[in-house]
């Protein structure tokens, strides 16, 4: 495969130190070392692909630092910045930033009153799809046509369980996975346009962040689930498993882990 530079951060201090969003239980405690494992299998899996991963330090009161695709979105050669709703997040930029423009990236920080999130943004092919309702604002798709010069395509969320579009929402070229109740009537009316192939998620399959997969190729890691493997089977694509589940109990899988550099 073409080289691929793919952004993380280590999980030293992930944990769940406060909600927001439904998955997230103070009372539901991580383990450090299944985080861990969990992480370096992610990690060692990239580079079996050929990809450099680079490191972003983990810091301290900062536990969901280890989500680096909500940081931003790679467009165009560009990294567009997040700006966080949650004051929770908004002091991982702080971090997150300097360490773009150290490291030669041009970084593009939004308007002060529009909110976006990394998560909500998906490319694919010459398109952005932009989910919003919970995390980024509606805005946010005029904002990023205008500053791209790409399509960019709505999707209102309206079931805060999948609160960012990486959750409910996976597109593999003409095909695409999508979770019919995370999205209103309209949104699924678009996505019906844009590909040949539209393949609903089961609960079970969503609830097991199947929309949260990541394609290489003709490879799709994605968390186990059998029936979600054959339907990427019977797609021609190749699964790959990787459990998530202390990832899991933040809201989060392994797109959320992995900021991939386009």
């Amino acid at each position: 495969m073409s080289t691929l530079t793919v952004i993380m951060s280590p999980p030293d201090h992930f944990a769940i130190e406060y909600s927001i969003n439904p998955w997230m239980n103070t009372e539901n405690k991580v383990h450090p070392e299944h985080a861990r494992r969990e992480w370096e299998a992610l990690k060692a899996t990239y580079e079996r692909f050929g990809a450099s991963v680079a490191l972003i330090s983990p810091v301290q009161g900062l536990p969901d630092l280890v989500f680096t695709t909500d940081h931003g979105k790679f467009l165009r050669g560009k990294f567009y910045a997040a700006r966080f709703r949650y004051k929770e997040r908004q002091k991982e930029q702080d971090v997150v930033l300097p360490w773009y423009r150290a490291h030669g990236y041009e970084v593009i920080e939004p308007p002060a009153n529009l909110y976006m999130e990394g998560g909500d943004i998906q490319v694919n092919s010459d398109k952005i799809f932009v989910g919003y309702g919970y995390r980024t604002g509606e805005e946010t798709v005029s904002y990023l046509a205008k500053e791209t010069g790409m399509e960019a395509i709505p999707l209102h969320l309206v079931d805060d369980t999948f609160y960012h579009l990486d959750t409910c929402f996976l597109p593999l070229g003409d095909a695409a996975f999508y979770y019919p109740t995370a999205f209103n009537p309209e949104s699924i009316k678009k996505l019906r346009t844009h590909f040949t192939t539209l393949i609903p998620l089961t609960s079970a399959e969503a609830e097991r962040f199947a929309g949260n997969s990541v394609e290489l190729d003709e490879y799709v890691l994605c968390q186990p689930n059998p029936s979600f493997e054959q339907k990427l089977i019977d797609l021609g694509k190749t699964p790959m498993t990787l459990e998530m589940h202390e990832f899991n109990k933040s809201g989060g899988g392994l797109h959320c882990l992995s900021q991939i550099m386009t």
